[in-house]
């Protein structure tokens, strides 16, 4: 135990302490528990987990990523090298329990954690909701003009912190203690996923090639609403879902979800037509070749979850040079690792296309103007799909993916300079909204009167000097 209540411990004006204040409760609490005996001659294990709340995606996991888990292949391959762990809401934790100890009857060992319900508040936007209103109601009664500014300048610092992907990278960089504590590897479990019927087979099968190596992937995203019907054709007796590797990439594809779509590649010039992203792809005659700086740990090996970084708060796959070791394996078409993604219309579309210029900022961006991240802006993954009757032939993919990578190396001195210029910018507006709220601002509804009657006498002064 802790000796302390992480509930009253948390910040409510500041999000990111509060998640820290959690993240090293969690880190105390394992840490007076001993690791359990780890075989050396034994095959690796694999601890893999999320975050899971909220009836849309508890069904997402239990009526799809679960069943895709309980494939005959992939169950067999995690049967007796698996910890599945989630982190959920106090509302949820019921049926999560419930749902833990069925997975864990079925061959996969499950625990539930709950997150404290002020970090879930700030996260589902209870804070920020309060904090407005309060702003909406000094503006009705007409308070001060500072009472108004600091409520206001409240409101939008609570609003900024609003980020569920700072609290999916905490409880991330929880899992990933967890498994390098119990000489376990990790996989980033999501519940909107679907895995092909020999994923984790697969997984295990390339794992071996390079025992000390990783995998990272990524993939694309379909439109739950009409992909779900064909999903369903592939619905076995006792509720499993066995879909193969080519059949999920197809299904993807055709249902391929609006905010992906304007980022297809092969015959855009690269000059003036890219995505407003840094993800890309490109569609071959058999399969899509995707580009992306941020991938997915389908497999960090022991040797690196025992010595991972604590890198507070981003989601892993935007920090994966720092959790993954030096040889990182990205899939191709033929490997068996098929994975699918669905998303409602929740999800925005595709941003408007943009120049080069503005990509490459974008991209650099990302990974923090890193060359860490060079190797995957190189790579290309793969998704089988079935043939094509209109696509891009390979050589001219490989083509306009060199000179991508060549533009975007060569623009980055300029993008580090354009950065590096915007957040001085920045902090100079910082420091000086910071100078005049402590400095110039009104005290008083008369104060501020006056301090508007005299800016009007002073720009009619102005007006009439530029008049003579």
């Amino acid at each position: 135990m802790l000796g302390i209540d992480l509930e009253s411990a948390i910040d409510f004006k500041v999000y990111l302490p509060s998640l820290e204040t959690w993240f090293w409760g969690e880190m105390h609490k394992s840490a007076c528990v001993l690791p359990p005996p780890v075989n050396p001659l034994a095959p690796p294990k694999v601890l893999m987990g999320c975050p899971l709340w909220g009836d849309e995606f508890v069904a997402r996991f239990t009526t799809l990523c679960l069943p895709t888990l309980m494939a005959p292949r992939n169950r067999a391959a995690l049967l007796g090298r698996c910890q599945v762990v989630f982190f959920t809401d106090a509302k949820s934790f019921k049926g999560i329990n419930y749902l833990a100890r069925d997975m864990t009857a079925a061959g996969l060992p499950t625990t539930v954690h709950v997150i404290p319900q002020p970090i879930m508040d700030f996260n589902n936007g209870i804070e920020y909701e309060k904090v407005h209103q309060a702003h909406k109601r000094l503006i009705a009664r007409n308070a001060p003009a500072a009472e108004i500014e600091e409520a206001h300048r409240h409101s939008l610092a609570v609003g900024s912190t609003l980020n569920k992907y700072w609290l999916l990278g905490v409880t991330q960089q929880i899992l990933v203690w967890m498994a390098g504590k119990a000489g376990m590897g990790f996989h980033s479990l999501f519940p909107d996923h679907l895995y092909a019927e020999a994923y984790f087979e697969n997984m295990w099968r390339i794992a071996e090639q390079a025992p000390d190596g990783g995998i990272a992937q990524t993939g694309i995203s379909a439109d739950i609403h009409s992909c779900l019907p064909e999903i369903e054709k592939f619905r076995q007796a006792d509720g499993s879902l066995v879909i193969p590797d080519l059949e999920l990439g197809d299904m993807g594809w055709r249902h391929l979800h609006k905010q992906m779509r304007g980022n297809i590649m092969g015959k855009s010039d690269l000059a003036t037509d890219m995505p407003n992203s840094h993800y890309m792809f490109w569609v071959g005659k058999e399969r899509l070749h995707i580009n992306c700086c941020h991938m997915n740990a389908v497999w960090i090996p022991p040797s690196k979850t025992s010595v991972a970084p604590i890198k507070l708060y981003n989601a892993i796959d935007t920090m994966l040079p720092l959790f993954m070791p030096k040889q990182v394996y990205i899939p191709d078409a033929l490997d068996g690792l098929g994975f699918l993604e669905v998303s409602d219309n929740l999800k925005n579309e595709s941003a408007p296309r943009v120049d080069f210029a503005t990509y490459a900022a974008t991209a650099w961006n990302q990974c923090h103007l890193s060359d860490d991240w060079n190797p995957f802006f190189e790579a290309s993954c793969e998704v089988p799909i079935k043939e094509q009757t209109e696509y891009t032939e390979d050589a001219e993919i490989q083509k306009q993916q060199a000179t991508v990578v060549a533009w975007l190396k060569a623009a980055k001195p300029l993008v580090k300079e354009t950065l590096e210029a915007a957040q001085k910018k920045q902090e100079e507006r910082i420091a000086a909204l910071k100078a005049g709220l402590t400095n110039g601002a009104p005290k008083s509804k008369r104060a501020l009167k006056r301090q508007m009657q005299a800016k009007k006498r002073h720009n009619g002064a102005e007006h009439h000097a530029g008049a003579d």
